[in-house]
């Protein structure tokens, strides 16, 4: 059993619920379908995740704190400073960066961390005239600095991004909801067409046998002057039949039908028995 579609699960109510029913929902989700040593390990899990969550602003303004006491304080202006319009903060030296500032502020010592949690926050980046990463965003500049503004758009970013997902998932799901009806549907077509072939097929075997009898009535009846008028019926009858095949199948039923002049449309056509089924 996957605790991680648990913990999924109960993400999703949290999202919406006060930690205070943290234990209901738990109770109305897995009890009975979890040991109690699986349930403590996903409450651990959740509690975890909902406290970072909880944490995140907090944590936000602390990074954006200890790196304006960078900029403002000039003590370290020689691995980091802001630029010369006051637009960007700049990195001097990456090394000295690690070296000094990281490990008393930042709780670690590779400066690729550093690069990443200004990607976070939606700072850019490029390198000035002189190599050095250059990082700019348009609500953190010198004297002018709108932390809230800055957490917004993250938020809004990620939230747009999920809300996007979402959406592509549900065309997803949609889409294959369709495909699954027209393949169904594919099949109920070609079980009806595989039908009206040996129904057709079989017609077909049983006309020679109709043309030579009606042949042996037509000497018959034209003995006869009186019946010339039902032998015309009836062998009208007949070639109404015949024409419900197109050309190529009457040609090779017998070469006298190539002329027939079908087939006929498919509402007169006496071939077509979508529902009947052979035994």
């Amino acid at each position: 059993m996957d605790l991680r579609n648990y913990a999924t699960i109960l993400e999703q109510h949290l999202n919406y619920v006060q930690c205070e029913k943290f234990y209901r929902i738990m109770n109305e989700l897995i009890c009975g379908f979890l040991s109690k040593s699986q349930i403590y390990y996903i409450q651990l899990n959740i509690i975890r995740k909902w406290e970072i969550r909880k944490n995140s602003y907090k944590n936000f303004l602390v990074f954006l704190k200890y790196l304006l006491v960078q900029l403002q304080s000039k003590e370290h202006e020689d691995c980091i400073q802001w630029s010369q319009d006051g637009n960007s903060l700049v990195v001097i030296s990456a090394e000295l960066f690690e070296e000094k500032v990281m490990p008393c502020y930042f709780n670690s010592t590779k400066i690729s961390t550093f690069y990443r949690q200004l990607s976070q926050y939606g700072f850019k980046v490029k390198q000035n005239e002189m190599r050095q990463k250059q990082f700019y965003h348009s609500n953190f500049q010198q004297g002018n600095l709108q932390f809230y503004n800055i957490y917004s758009q993250r938020r809004k970013k990620i939230q747009a991004q999920l809300d996007h997902n979402k959406c592509i998932s549900e065309e997803n799901k949609q889409l294959n909801n369709q495909l699954k009806v027209l393949q169904k549907q594919q099949l109920a077509i070609q079980a009806q067409l595989n039908i009206h072939t040996q129904i057709y097929m079989r017609f077909c075997n049983q006309m020679k046998y109709v043309f030579d009898v009606s042949i042996e009535i037509f000497q018959y009846l034209k003995q006869d002057e009186d019946c010339e008028e039902d032998y015309k019926k009836f062998f009208d009858s007949v070639i109404s039949v015949f024409k419900g095949f197109n050309h190529d199948i009457a040609q090779n039923i017998f070469e006298e039908l190539k002329h027939i002049g079908g087939p006929l449309s498919p509402q007169l056509s006496p071939l077509l028995f979508p529902y009947l089924r052979l035994n």
